[in-house]
C-alpha cells in the first residue's frame, strides 16, 4: 500500500502534467480544511447521513471538493457537505482540487452560489429506467434518491413514450402563495370542466401558442413580469368561465362527464351574500320537506330550473 508521502509524490508529478490546467489536485487533511461560514446549500439528517454510509463504503470520497488554498489552508467552496461527511465517516485526508489565485470575497461567493446553482436536472424517464436495473438494495439505498424522486418514479408512465427522445421546452414561472393558490384554483376547475384527469405533453406549436397569448396579455396592460402576465391571462378566463360548457356540451345527448363544475354555467362560483341568504333558506326549506336530500342540495336548482322551462 503507498503510504501518504508517495501519494503526495504522485499527486504533485500530476500537477506537474497539468501546469497549463487552472486547478490543480492535493491530498489534504481534514483538519487543513475551512469550511464556509454561511452555505446556501443544505442536507437533511437522513441525506447526510447516507452521504457518510456512502463515504465509509467507498473508503474516500468519489467526488473532490473545489477548494481555494490559502497558505497552509484551503478554504472549502464547494463541497462542504462532503468534507463534513468525510469527517465523521473517519476520513483523515481527502483528495481535493484548489486554485492557490487569490480570489476576493465577491469571486469567492460566486463560485459557491454557481456550483450550488448549476447542478442540472434528471431526465425522470432515464432516470425510471437506470433506477430500475438496481437489484440489490443496498445499491438502491445507495443511490441516494430521495422519497420525493421515488414517487415520481413510481408514477411515471412511460407507455405512451416513444423510443425517440422528445423536444421540450421547460417553463418556469415564480408566484407569490396567494398568486399560487389562485392558479392552482383555475387550472382545477378548467380540468373539471373539461373531464382533464392525466397529465400529458402536448405539441411545442401549443407551447409557442400559450408564449404568443402571455405576450399579448403583458403587451396589451404594458406590463414585463411574466407571473404578473399570468394572473392577467387568468382575469380573462374568469370572465369567460362560461365557454368551459364546450367541454361537457349543453346538448343531453352529451353525457360523458358525471360533475362540472357550476362556475361553466354560471360564470363564476361566488354570488352576493344577499342572494346566498335566500338561496340557503330555499335550500333549508327544501331539505326539511325532504324534496332533496341533504347530500344533494344541488338538485334544488335542477328543480327550479325544470319549473322555469316548463313555463316556455
Amino acid at each position: 500500500m503507498v503510504d501518504g508521502p508517495a501519494r503526495q509524490e504522485q499527486v504533485d508529478e500530476l500537477n506537474g502534467r497539468l501546469k497549463d490546467q487552472p486547478y490543480k489536485l492535493a491530498l489534504v487533511p481534514v483538519g487543513d480544511l475551512v469550511l464556509l461560514e454561511k452555505n446556501a446549500r443544505y442536507m437533511t439528517q437522513d441525506t447526510f447521513g447516507q452521504l457518510v454510509s456512502n463515504i465509509k463504503r467507498d473508503g474516500g470520497l468519489s467526488s473532490v471538493p473545489l477548494c481555494m488554498k490559502e497558505g497552509g489552508k484551503y478554504r472549502v467552496l464547494s463541497g462542504n457537505h462532503r468534507v463534513q461527511a468525510a469527517k465523521v465517516a473517519g476520513l483523515t485526508e481527502v483528495l481535493v482540487m484548489y486554485t492557490d489565485r487569490p480570489l476576493n470575497r465577491q469571486e469567492q461567493i460566486a463560485i459557491q452560489l454557481s456550483h450550488n446553482a448549476l447542478v442540472g436536472q434528471d431526465d425522470m424517464a432515464i432516470l425510471k429506467e437506470l433506477y430500475e436495473e438496481l437489484e440489490s438494495a443496498d445499491l438502491k439505498q445507495y443511490a441516494g434518491l430521495d422519497d420525493r424522486a421515488l414517487k415520481s418514479l413510481e408514477s411515471l408512465d412511460l407507455a405512451g413514450l416513444v423510443p425517440e427522445r422528445l423536444e421540450f421546452r421547460t417553463v418556469q414561472f415564480l408566484f407569490l402563495p396567494t398568486e399560487a393558490d389562485r392558479l392552482r384554483a383555475c387550472l382545477k376547475r378548467a380540468s373539471e370542466a373539461l373531464g382533464a384527469n392525466e397529465v400529458v405533453a402536448v405539441r411545442l406549436d401549443d407551447f409557442d401558442r400559450a408564449v404568443s397569448d402571455l405576450a399579448k396579455a403583458q403587451m396589451s396592460y404594458n406590463v414585463q413580469n411574466s407571473a404578473l402576465g399570468m394572473m392577467l391571462v387568468l382575469d380573462v378566463f374568469e370572465r369567460h368561465q362560461t365557454d368551459l360548457a364546450e367541454g361537457w356540451g349543453v346538448s343531453e345527448s352529451n353525457k360523458q362527464r358525471s360533475r362540472v363544475p357550476l362556475a361553466s354555467v354560471f360564470g363564476g362560483d361566488t354570488v352576493p351574500v344577499d342572494v346566498a341568504r335566500t338561496l340557503k333558506r330555499a335550500v333549508d326549506k327544501m331539505v326539511a320537506r325532504k324534496e332533496v336530500e341533504p347530500e344533494e342540495a344541488w338538485r334544488c336548482l335542477e328543480q327550479w330550473a325544470t319549473k322555469y322551462l316548463e313555463g316556455e
